[in-house]
């Protein structure tokens, strides 16, 4: 289109006016190209920490186990932290933007004021007529270009509806229920004909009693449903039927994040420094932490918080259960589900840990229960009890 455009112009109409409109767009072609330097870098640095941002989110999420009552608002203020940040650089992208356009509009007004004054100039002195004048005004015009704007425009729009309709519905649908929080536990824990399938999986009829105040050893072949179990008590899961009592009620009527604290053997490490990881950023209080490392094993424990790395996710797998075991210790929950959680630690790591859940002041009259393979007669004689997980059903020994 442009090239018709100028052949009709230095032409069909004058080729004067034409020099004048060709010359004063490449004018208006190269300033934006000049001042464009400039966004390029802020939209790099844009796209830089919107990687920054979903980086942060989705280690936040894969968290989601660590959210609780006493977690949620310090994980909201790191995530308002980082997405403050990614505003900042959209809106300083947003500026350079605006400026740009704003600039190649006005040299496009440039272009059509200019050749205004040149059509009025050689009108005035008699070298064009009306006619020419006329058409110039009309081709500069370029009707063209307000229609591909409405087309463009119209187009995103149509492309846009779906997904206004299923943000819409998420939104009106979304609803939170809030739950009495449980801080205390009063009394036992107990499975009533409890059952869950899923697909060819299946814990059925689960009649059980986790009595307050002891320790029980979880065993069972892989597979046998031991965290199944423990999800079901922290509502990860669903039974299909029957109940699980808190203190007589359904467990599922309380909120129950600072009753129980749950930790598996693949407990999430977020991108952060040792004290953010142990007080999920400072959720939980960290006054007497760094005394149960070091009761535990003091040269471990020494060397874990003098370790120079900002991140703990660059620890060992044993460093990283020994971190999640003092998150633990942290939350001061009464009750405390563990899976499997020294299975990547050393013997020599395994046997001070394992030995402080059972001595530490920190643990007295807490209701624990650990997943373990180690059945080891050593081993599992330091529990009150043992549940037996199994084809022939669950069972407390």
């Amino acid at each position: 289109m442009i090239i018709v455009y100028g052949v009709v112009l230095f032409f069909g109409v004058d080729w004067r006016i034409a020099l004048v409109i060709i010359l004063t767009s490449i004018f208006a072609i190269l300033i934006p190209r000049m001042i464009g330097k400039s966004l390029t870098d802020a939209r790099s640095t844009y796209q830089e920490q919107m990687a920054e941002y979903v980086t942060e989110i989705t280690d936040l999420l894969e968290g989601f186990r660590v959210i609780n009552q006493m977690t949620v608002g310090k994980i909201l203020d790191k995530h308002e932290h980082v997405l403050n940040e990614t505003a900042e650089k959209r809106y300083q992208y947003g500026k350079k933007k605006s400026m740009v356009l704003g600039v190649s509009e006005l040299t496009t007004k440039f272009v059509k004021i200019f050749t205004f004054a040149v059509v009025a100039v050689l009108f005035y002195k008699h070298e064009i007529t009306v006619g020419v004048g006329v058409a110039t005004l009309s081709y500069v015009s370029s009707f063209i270009e307000p229609i591909d704007t409405v087309l463009y425009n119209f187009t995103a729009i149509q492309s846009m509806k779906d997904v206004k309709k299923k943000v819409l519905a998420y939104t009106q649908d979304t609803h939170v229920t809030v739950l009495p929080r449980k801080k205390k536990l009063n009394s036992d824990i107990i499975f009533e004909n409890v059952t869950f399938k899923r697909k060819s999986f299946a814990l059925e009829n689960i009649n059980l009693t986790i009595k307050k105040g002891m320790k029980y050893a979880v065993v069972g072949h892989s597979g046998a449903g031991k965290s199944t179990l423990f999800k079901l008590i922290m509502g990860y899961e669903k039974n299909s039927s029957g109940v699980i009592r808190l203190d007589g009620e359904d467990i599922r009527n309380y909120d129950i994040s600072e009753l129980i604290s749950y930790t598996d053997q693949n407990e999430h490490i977020y991108r952060a420094g040792i004290v953010d990881n142990i007080t999920v950023f400072h959720s939980y209080p960290m006054d007497g932490i760094d005394s149960v490392g070091k009761s535990i094993w003091p040269e471990l424990f020494e060397g874990i918080f003098n370790r120079k790395e900002k991140e703990c996710q660059r620890f060992s797998g044993g460093e990283k259960q020994a971190v999640a075991f003092l998150r633990m210790a942290a939350k001061n929950a009464e009750v405390i589900l563990l899976d499997e959680p020294f299975s990547a630690m050393d013997a020599k790591m395994k046997s001070a840990v394992e030995h402080y859940l059972f001595t530490g002041k920190e643990f007295e009259g807490k209701t624990v229960l650990v997943i373990t393979h180690d059945t080891r007669e050593e081993s599992l004689s330091q529990y009150d009890g043992i549940i037996h997980v199994g084809e022939n059903g669950i069972y407390v020994e």
